[in-house]
């Protein structure tokens, strides 16, 4: 999952840098910054807080096409839910066993107390 969003969030990005639309928040801003966070997310880098980041990057993109005069749903907005949607899924689950996050905190695991189990027949 967090392979998707960096490459997710690195397209959306270039895509915004390039071919910038009308009415979004300055694209030299969000573009630069989604594709940091992209990085970040490859590498499992601060998960947390890049995948928080690329949800509210994603969030900030989609609010303006709702209150377009002429609201049709176009690819960019789908692309968009889709990723605030997954990073924040992201940042529910953690960074996982392979990334930077893991190397440099240590993993983290849930231990379950003998007491707390269903007794065995």
């Amino acid at each position: 999952m967090r392979l998707a969003v960096a490459i997710t969030a690195t397209v959306q990005g270039l895509e915004n840098l390039t071919a910038p639309r009308a009415g979004e928040f300055s694209p030299l801003i969000t573009g630069p910054l989604e594709i940091a966070l992209g990085a970040a997310l490859l590498f499992g880098l601060l998960t947390p807080l890049a995948g928080l980041a690329a949800a509210l990057a994603s969030v900030a993109a989609i609010v303006p096409s709702f209150f377009a005069p002429n609201f049709d749903v176009q690819p960019r907005t789908v692309t968009a839910i889709d990723l605030a949607v997954m990073s924040f899924a992201l940042v529910a689950l953690g960074p996982g066993a392979y990334s930077l996050d893991a190397f440099l905190f240590g993993r983290r695991e849930i231990l379950i107390p003998e007491a707390s189990q269903a007794p065995r027949d």
